[in-house]
């Protein structure tokens, strides 16, 4: 606070964070003299807080008149008189800011600076690179000034964060199914091992139908080549597309149930399929390359409306066979059906009877072939069914 009594001017200064007295200065003389020696006072090299001479950067504030802080107090938030620590301020030096010191070990901001760059640039403990024009300190001051403010001090604290020690853990019991095998439920464990099949990491084990080697594309070497890095992408692309076939596989294997079609039939007997079966059958293989782009769904209704076009073009072949034979009418296929039947008949008795009358000469050395037992007039037994279902029928 300042006092003015005519000619007597009184500047009082109250000291914190020292004690609690206070220093009073009192000059006698005119207002225009006191006023300059308050100046020099003020311009003078020293901290108005704490009353230290700074031999730092020196932080003067924009809003209070001859008012300036060392970096200790200003770092501290120092606030006097009707300073507040909000204030805006500027930073005063003879020297660079960087030339100043900024620890109590004698390190200026700008080796501090060196160290950063030349750790984020040639990584961690290659300090006897570090050209000795720039920093003039030995190996070990560098590496304990690096571990004692950027390490373990507090920019290190914050930044790394506290190191926990690894804790085994049986991670298997959190392990479940992929979504894409959930619905084979059905399967057991023994018919996943039967098939060379992990439901859990979802890999076959059968190496020629699913590229299990695909990784073999990308070998490391220790050998430098020429090529550059065309080679190298045109190897990674090559492995991608080994890896996008393989996942395809066994997208086919999920969507299609294929393992559940084969444990279905694989116990089933086999029997002796008719030809028009074994077209039908054709017809399936034909159409499965097109399982690449179709649901199976759409394949189903595919395989369908193939098999009915098949048995339709059969169906016309039949009728215009009928049509050449004369045959008009629906009924009268019944009728050309059984001559056509007898007159085949009559030609395997005719032929079978001449066998036997004529029979073949047999050779030296050769057995005689015991002759076929037939059952007598088969043929005639044949020919009276059919007749009666047909009357039956008509």
């Amino acid at each position: 606070s300042w006092c003015c009594s005519r000619n007597w001017f009184a500047a009082r200064t109250v000291v914190l964070g020292r004690s609690s007295s206070c220093v009073t200065v009192v000059w006698r003389g005119s207002y225009r003299s006191v006023r300059t020696r308050l100046r020099i006072i003020a311009m003078d090299n020293t901290c108005t807080y704490c009353q230290d001479v700074i031999d730092s950067l020196t932080v003067v504030c924009l809003e209070c008149s001859y008012f300036q802080l060392c970096l200790a107090c200003y770092s501290h938030g120092a606030e006097i008189g009707d300073h507040k620590n909000n204030h805006g301020y500027k930073l005063k030096g003879q020297k660079s800011p960087g030339q100043y010191l900024v620890t109590i070990d004698g390190w200026t901001g700008d080796e501090l600076m060196h160290i950063l760059d030349f750790a984020e640039q040639y990584s961690f403990g290659c300090w006897d690179e570090l050209p000795r024009n720039i920093i003039s300190r030995t190996q070990s001051e560098i590496k304990l000034q690096f571990a004692k403010y950027f390490l373990d001090g507090t920019i290190g604290r914050l930044t790394w964060g506290t190191i926990k020690k690894p804790q085994l853990e049986d991670r298997t019991v959190h392990f479940k199914l992929n979504e894409s095998v959930t619905h084979l439920s059905g399967l057991s464990k023994a018919q996943y091992a039967e098939i060379g099949y992990n439901p859990i990491r979802d890999e076959f084990e059968l190496e020629n139908d699913f590229d299990n080697n695909a990784e073999a594309v990308l070998s490391i070497t220790s050998e430098w080549n020429d090529f550059g890095d065309d080679y190298n992408l045109a190897c990674i692309d090559m492995y991608c597309a080994r890896l996008h076939e393989r996942e395809y596989a066994k997208e086919v294997v999920h969507d299609y149930q294929l393992m559940d079609k084969y444990f279905f039939s694989k116990d089933k007997p086999k029997r002796r399929l008719t030809p028009e079966e074994r077209s039908i059958i054709s017809i399936e293989n034909q159409i499965k390359k097109f399982s690449r782009y179709l649901t199976e769904v759409e394949l189903w209704s595919l395989n369908i409306r193939l098999q009915q076009e098949y048995l339709l073009k059969k169906r016309r072949e039949e009728l215009i066979y009928y049509r050449k034979n004369g045959i008009t009418k629906l009924y009268d296929i019944v009728k050309f059906n059984l001559l056509h039947y007898s007159m085949v008949v009559d030609e395997q008795s005719e032929q079978s009877s001449s066998d036997v009358l004529t029979p073949a000469p047999i050779k030296r050395g050769e057995k005689k072939r015991k002759k076929r037992k037939r059952p007598k007039l088969f043929h005639k037994k044949i020919m009276f069914i059919i007749v009666h279902l047909n009357i039956l029928l008509l």
